[in-house]
C-alpha cells in the first residue's frame, strides 16, 4: 500500500490488523529490502511504514547546526515539527488505512533517521520502542542532551548499533560517533532503560538493509 500524507510518501508492508507498527523515516527505497531481511529472521507479525520524501539535514536534525565537514551542507533542527506531522497526522492517517489500532508504535531510523528515532523518545510519548542503526549520534550537542533529559516515557527496547569502522571515517566530528554512541548508551543505562548495543563490522554503509533488519527484529523480540 502506498499513499501521501503531509507532503511524505508512505509505503506500508506487512498489513496484519492490530500488529506492531515500525515508523522507519528512510532517505532511500530501501524498505521493500529492510521488510524481506526482517521476514528471513523472525516469524514475529509487524507492519512496517517507511516514511520518504523527508528534507534529510533539516527534518531528522533535532536544532541547527552548521556542516561538520566540507562536502556537508547546514542542517537546519527541524524535528520537533517533522515529529508533530508524525503524531498529528502521517501516523492517525496509517492507523486509519491499516483499520485497527497497533499493538504498539516504534520508532527505527538509519544514519540521521537514528538520532530522530532518539530524539523522538524525549519529546514524544508514541513510541514504546526505538531503534537507532549507524546513528548520527555525533550530532553536536545531542550526547550532553540525552545525559541531562528524560524521555517522555519509559520504552520496552532501546536498540543502538554501530559499524566497527565508523569512527575511522569522515570529519573530526563525525569519528566521534562511536564515543558519543557509548556515552548516550551509558546515559540511558543511568536511566535503567532496557538498552541493546551492537557492534557491527564494517563503516557506515555496510549492509545497512540486514542491519536495520536486526534492529528490527529485536525490536519485535522483547
Amino acid at each position: 500500500m502506498e499513499f501521501e500524507s503531509a507532503g511524505k510518501l508512505i509505503r506500508l508492508y506487512g498489513t496484519e490488523k492490530g500488529s506492531p507498527l515500525i515508523i522507519m523515516n528512510t532517505a532511500g527505497t530501501e524498505s521493500s529490502a529492510v521488510f524481506e531481511c526482517v521476514k528471513k529472521l523472525t516469524a514475529s507479525p509487524f507492519t512496517l511504514a517507511s516514511v520518504s520524501g523527508i528534507k534529510w539535514n533539516d527534518e531528522m536534525t533535532p536544532w541547527p547546526s552548521p556542516p561538520v565537514s566540507s562536502w556537508d551542507t547546514p542542517y537546519s533542527g527541524l524535528a520537533d515539527k517533522y515529529l508533530s506531522q508524525l503524531e498529528e497526522t502521517i501516523i492517525p492517517e496509517i492507523i486509519s488505512r491499516l483499520g485497527a489500532e497497533p499493538e504498539y508504535i516504534a520508532a527505527a531510523g538509519y544514519s540521521l533517521g537514528g538520532l530522530f528515532a532518539l530524539y523522538a523518545l524525549f519529546r514524544a510519548d508514541i513510541f514504546s520502542r526505538a531503534a537507532s542503526i549507524s546513528g548520527s549520534l555525533w550530532y553536536p550537542g545531542f550526547a550532553d542532551f540525552a545525559a541531562a533529559n528524560e524521555l517522555k516515557c519509559r520504552p520496552s527496547l532501546i536498540y543502538v548499533s554501530l559499524g566497527d569502522r565508523e569512527a575511522k571515517k569522515g570529519s573530526p566530528v563525525m569519528r566521534s560517533v562511536q564515543e558519543k554512541t557509548e556515552s548516550i548508551v551509558s546515559a540511558f543505562r543511568q536511566k535503567e532503560l532496557n538498552v541493546i548495543f551492537e557492534m557491527n563490522p564494517g563503516s557506515h554503509f555496510s549492509q545497512p538493509e540486514m542491519r536495520t533488519a536486526k534492529a528490527i527484529k529485536a525490536l519485535l523480540s522483547v
